[in-house]
Parts: structure tokens; sequence; C-alpha cells
């Protein structure tokens, strides 16, 4: 049986609830959405235990140490039927999405490095290029509002959980974003295979690095506004190009090096 709340509020919410967040619309209405598995859930809770709603598990031991979050026991059965992964691991998480997610206004402070996706749809790459953003030292990043969601099911896995541990903003107007980053005082460089090889180029901070589109690349508005088009040399002979998640994890390492 499903042993309720572990102190906190013992009203409680129908699986249904925690299935709906899955879908874009209930994690928009509630600004909520859910982080499944230890490795996850444990980073999450590192890096943002703040927004940490609620945690739900199978086992007591499952739970991570000293976070100020309900936290709700459910049989196995019950999990399972929350959760979207093929192979479900407890726990899970009710985490809030942060606040100015949606902005079109930057944080205040210094930010060196910026990451712009325009366009990324596989939320594999999308996550992919957020967990590699935080691994290298980017400050935030820009994504337009047809990349996918950062707080899907599949995209919050593949970034292993670090998207709580970078500014994020997912907006319409990304455009002007970038804009008036470049205006004041960001170099931007675009990826683009017509581009300069990004081994010789000469880094100028603080700057925004823009990637695009699986299959279109960056748009040419984005492209005409860049201060430098620079690309991942490659042996075109035998691969004509890299996956996104790919060069961009390239570009993001030589960005960092300098």
């Amino acid at each position: 049986m499903d042993s309720g709340f572990q102190g906190g509020n013992p009203i409680l919410k129908p699986l249904k609830w925690y299935k709906e967040l899955h879908l874009q619309k209930h994690r928009l209405s509630r600004n909520l959405f859910i982080a499944e598995g230890p490795r996850v859930v444990n980073q999450i809770c590192a890096g943002a235990r703040q927004n940490v709603v609620e945690i739900l598990a199978t086992a007591k031991e499952h739970i991570p140490p000293d976070i100020p979050a309900r936290v709700r026991i459910l049989e196995e059965k019950q999990f399972t039927s929350i959760s979207t992964a093929k192979n479900p691991q407890s726990p899970l998480a009710v985490v809030q999405i942060p606040a100015n997610t949606r902005s079109s206004a930057v944080p205040p402070g210094d930010a060196l490095r910026i990451l712009l996706m325009e366009n990324i749809q596989d939320p594999g790459n999308t996550g992919t290029l957020i967990r590699t953003a935080v691994a290298l030292g980017f400050s935030g990043i820009v994504m337009s509002d047809k990349c996918a969601d950062p707080f899907s099911p599949r995209v919050v896995q593949a970034s292993a959980g670090t998207l709580l541990s970078v500014w994020i903003r997912r907006t319409p107007g990304y455009r002007a974003i970038a804009n008036n980053l470049a205006d004041n005082g960001y170099t931007f460089y675009a990826a683009a295979p017509q581009g300069t090889s990004c081994t010789g180029i000469r880094v100028q901070s603080p700057c925004i690095v823009a990637v695009g589109n699986e299959g279109n690349g960056l748009s040419p508005e984005i492209i005409s506004r860049a201060d430098q088009v620079i690309a991942v040399p490659i042996n075109s002979s035998r691969a004509e190009s890299l996956n996104v998640a790919a060069a961009g994890a390239i570009l993001m390492y030589v960005f960092r090096l300098k």
C-alpha cells in the first residue's frame, strides 16, 4: 500500500497527477517537472535542492539525505505506473522549474560563455548539450522555443540532472537576447560547415557559441549576425557531418581551454 508522506502535507495526490507532468502543458501550468532515477535525482538534489518539492520512492533507503522535501513511499507497481523509463529506478523527484526560464532577459552577473541552441529538436541532443555546457563551465544557455523542452523526461535524463546547474532561457525572443549580448561586448561565434576551423581561432571573451538544427543548421539571421563563423574540421570524404551534440561538445571544449 501507498504509505503516504513522511511528514508535510498528508493529502495525497492521485498517481495520475504525477503522470500528467510528463506532458508539456501540465509542466507549464504547474511550473513543475519530473526527474527520474538515482543519478539524476541525486544530481538535482546536490545542485538545486531548494527546487525539489517532493520525492517518491519504493524504499526509504532510496531517498537522498537531508532533503527538506515531502517524501512518499510507493509500491513497485505504483512507481512503475508513473515512470516513463523502460526499467524504472527509484527514486523520482517532483522539481520546480526555475523562475524566468521563458523570459527574454538574462540574469545579472558575469557570464563568460553562453551557449545558443537554435531549433535543436532531438531530446537526446538537447540534454547532452546542456550536460556538456555545464561540465565545461558555460554560464548560461539560450534556446529557441522550437528546441526540445529542457524539462521533458528525455531531456532531463540526457542531461543527467545537470539542467538546474546552469541558467536556461527558452524563448521565441532568443535572437533578441543574442543581439543584446553582442551589442554589449559579447563576441558571437556561429557554427556552420563553411566556417573557419575552431582549432585555429583566437577566442574572445565574453562570448556566445551558437549551434543549430540537426538537419538545417543555424538560420541565415544568426549566421549573418555572428562575428565569426566556425566549424569542427572533419574528414568530409568519409563522413558528411557530425552530430550536433558531438560538434557542440568539441566546440565548447575548445572554448573552455582558451
